[in-house]
């Protein structure tokens, strides 16, 4: 597992109120003890965190993990015909120089 920060991570509070990771993954909010904080990025899955009910004092550091999310997708072949057999009838008929 790679524990290094995530850069500009998306963030929800609430469902309403949002902000982004900084390039180290760092962030700061005002908010409420039993705020829902949601975090999403490109290439991860979601991330939830529920901030306790049991704080003490005003300052409230954590540290999320994210885990990877990589999605395998089959190969394609992309052409500018339509369709494969135009494909092969502009091969065959295709003129090579000499």
């Amino acid at each position: 597992m790679n524990l290094e920060p995530i850069p500009y991570v998306h963030i929800i509070i609430n469902k309403h109120k949002g902000t982004v990771c900084d390039n180290n993954g760092k962030f700061i909010y005002l908010g409420n003890s039993s705020d829902t904080i949601i975090f999403s990025v490109v290439g991860y899955k979601k991330g939830k965190y529920v901030i306790p009910d049991n704080i003490s004092g005003k300052d409230y550091l954590f540290t999320k993990i994210l885990l990877p999310d990589t999605v395998h997708l089959k190969e394609m072949l992309v052409l500018q015909w339509s369709s494969y057999k135009e494909f092969k009838d502009a091969f065959v008929k295709a003129k090579i120089p000499e």
